[in-house]
C-alpha cells in the first residue's frame, strides 16, 4: 500500500491518499458456477446462425439453465424477441 501512495504521491504532491476508501466487496449470484457463464456464452455464440444481441445471448443462457429464474436487472418483454427491443409504436 506504500508503494501505491508514494505513486499517487508523485503525480500529484497535495493529494490527500487518506481520503480514498477501500472497494466495497461485491456478493455475486451463484446461479452459474465459476467460469461457466463465459462457456455458455461461447457455445451460444457458436451455434447461432446469425449474430446475437445481448438479450438474445441471456435468453439462450436461461434455457440452458432451465429459464426458472430471471437475473436481477433483466428487463424485456417476451415480445421483445431475439434481436432486441420492439418496434416503437407512433
Amino acid at each position: 500500500m506504500n508503494h501505491l501512495d508514494a505513486t499517487i504521491r508523485l503525480f500529484d504532491p497535495d493529494y490527500d491518499v487518506s481520503a480514498v476508501w477501500p472497494k466495497a466487496p461485491r456478493h455475486r449470484q451463484q446461479w452459474l458456477a465459476s467460469g461457466e457463464c463465459r462457456g455458455l456464452v461461447l457455445d451460444a455464440l457458436r451455434d447461432a446462425l446469425e449474430p446475437l444481441s445481448a438479450r438474445a445471448v441471456m435468453q439462450v443462457l436461461a434455457a440452458a439453465q432451465g429459464g426458472s429464474r430471471t437475473p436481477r436487472g433483466a428487463r424485456g418483454r417476451a415480445e421483445d424477441g431475439p434481436g432486441g427491443a420492439a418496434p416503437s409504436r407512433g
